[in-house]
């Protein structure tokens, strides 16, 4: 019932035909942790609290109960409820900001890596977008025409932004890297890497990432890979 309306609060009963209500919390608890489950019981002992708490209670009355009680009761439970969800928005919101903000933060990291230290305030955004940084390389690419000096220095950077946009969205869903916004007719790629990821595993993974920007290139584009980096 439950699973059918989604209720933010719930009432059960310790005693009820087939299951407890205790088994019926931790059930319910694993399935949607954000309900707040209230039990109803007729038992005042120590450890039988603590184990409805434990397996996923919110709070308990205690039979008999008198209707003021079980307002205080629901009146509190709303009160956690709401509190739960301005959290959940708060969170959703940030993360909306950082991905908002996530281009600029790359590109960031990236120029800072190659012509300056990163200072403290970079490592942070970068936790926040759950980089690792323990082990990385990085990829250069470039359009062809661009190699081959055919095009204007405007033409030059204007295909390179198109490039960008249109790579961007794809290798941010398949791979956890970072694209720098057109640098120097270049667009800087950096893969964050597990540390211990076997050296056939890695070249497969980056050849991959290589396939994939040079079919949305549409195979205009010439791809540099560096060594990896440490630290």
């Amino acid at each position: 019932m439950s699973d059918q309306f989604s209720p933010d609060i719930l009432l059960l009963d310790i005693k009820m035909p087939g299951m407890n209500g205790i088994e019926a919390s931790k059930k319910i608890k694993n399935k949607n942790a954000n309900i707040h489950i209230i039990l109803i019981t007729a038992y005042d002992t120590f450890d039988y609290m603590q184990d409805a708490l434990k397996f996923g209670a919110d709070d308990y009355l205690l039979k008999p109960f008198s209707k003021e009680k079980i307002i205080n009761v629901i009146n509190e439970t709303i009160v956690r409820v709401v509190n739960q969800r301005e959290k959940i928005y708060k969170i959703a919101d940030m993360e909306q900001q950082i991905d908002k903000a996530r281009p600029f933060i790359e590109s960031l990291f990236i120029s800072s890596s190659v012509f300056s230290k990163i200072d403290t305030q970079t490592v942070k955004f970068l936790e926040m977008l759950h980089y690792q940084g323990i082990a990385g390389y990085v990829m250069v690419i470039n359009t062809r025409q661009s190699c081959m000096n055919s095009l204007l220095p405007s033409e030059s950077i204007k295909a390179m932004q198109k490039l960008y946009e249109k790579i961007y969205k794809p290798l941010h869903q398949e791979y956890n890297l970072m694209i720098s916004m057109p640098f120097a007719d270049n667009l800087i790629l950096y893969v964050d890497i597990v540390d211990d990821m076997e050296c056939y595993n890695l070249k497969m993974f980056t050849l991959r990432i290589a396939e994939t920007i040079y079919s949305i290139s549409g195979k205009q584009c010439m791809i540099g890979i560096g060594r990896i980096y440490k630290g």
